[in-house]
């Protein structure tokens, strides 16, 4: 079985060789992610709500060891775990809450990317423009959430795994190619991933009960 592994991963080395062995954790886990939100946006949501509190609530407490100074361990690692528990709780519980930070939050960076990849706009207006329009699709996933989450989930899923393609799968397409090329061919990729992933989300699930879209 080693063996078997051994040779798997030397084929991949010399298939690929402009990937490092030490990135290839991270490249995997990045697009398991992806593509888990791609076709499992909706589905998952509650998880990822769960996880986005988690994360949250981590760093809010490394925030608070922080500023207290705390010097030990131990209380650092209480306070971390305890405030991470604690916005998962709440972002599992407070569904509506949670859906709305969470649509911000993913939503943002994906069109920062593709405002800036299509469009020479200013930073500034850029970054403005780009939290707007997440503001605007975060308040209207409160009143359609299937929809909206969906859409945006395979839209934030497709760019993200396009990226990665472009950037550390296919790195000769963002080099060799013109800055222009590498943009066009990565939002390609990413619409038609995006496309995949509304399809057989729509396909495969089904509108919320009213009761349980109105929680939070």
């Amino acid at each position: 079985m080693d063996s078997m592994l051994n040779q798997l991963k030397e084929y991949f080395f010399n298939r690929f060789p402009f990937i490092e062995q030490k990135d290839l954790i991270i490249i995997i886990t990045v697009l398991v992610v992806a593509l888990l939100y791609v076709f499992f946006g909706y589905k998952l949501l509650r998880v990822y709500i769960s996880l986005l509190g988690l994360l949250l609530g981590a760093v809010i407490g490394v925030v608070i060891c922080a500023v207290l100074d705390l010097s030990s361990l131990t209380a650092v690692l209480i306070i971390i775990g305890l405030c991470a528990v604690a916005l998962a709780v709440a972002g599992f519980l407070l569904y509506k809450a949670g859906l709305f930070v969470l649509i911000l939050i993913s939503f943002f960076p994906v069109i920062l990317t593709v405002v800036k990849n299509v469009a020479n706009v200013q930073p500034v207006f850029l970054w403005i423009g780009s939290i707007l329009i997440a503001l605007v699709l975060a308040i209207l996933a409160m009143f359609f959430v299937r929809p909206v989450v969906i859409i945006s989930t395979a839209i934030s899923g497709g760019i993200s795994i396009a990226n990665l393609i472009v950037n550390n799968i296919l790195p000769e397409i963002a080099n060799v190619n013109t800055t222009d090329g590498a943009r066009i061919f990565m939002l390609i990729i990413g619409l038609v991933i995006a496309a995949l992933g509304i399809y057989f989300q729509f396909m495969t699930t089904k509108p919320a009960a009213k009761s349980e879209d109105s929680q939070g």
